[in-house]
């Protein structure tokens, strides 16, 4: 019934998502939530980069974890740091 459609579940999703933020936005104000979102960003992109460094640490120290393993501990401790970071 839904195959041919031209979009699927995650169009739908982000149309939710985007519909939820602009209720936000229009409640709590644009700086309110463009500083959120700026957090949310800034924390995505040093996961994204930080992890990999870190993950090779703690595949190369220890000898119990795997990468997948050390991989999810580095996105962690990375994602923990940062926010660390942005409650000062």
């Amino acid at each position: 019934m839904f195959e041919n459609l031209p979009f699927n579940w995650f169009d739908i999703a982000l149309v939710i998502v985007l519909f939820i933020g602009l209720r936000r936005g229009r409640k709590n104000g644009l700086s309110a939530e463009l500083l959120g979102a700026l957090q949310w960003l800034a924390l995505v992109f040093a996961c994204a980069f930080a992890y990999d460094p870190v993950s090779s640490f703690i595949t190369s120290s220890s000898s119990v974890f795997g990468v997948f393993s050390a991989n999810l501990m580095a996105y962690a401790a990375v994602r923990w740091s940062s926010s660390a970071c942005s409650l000062f």
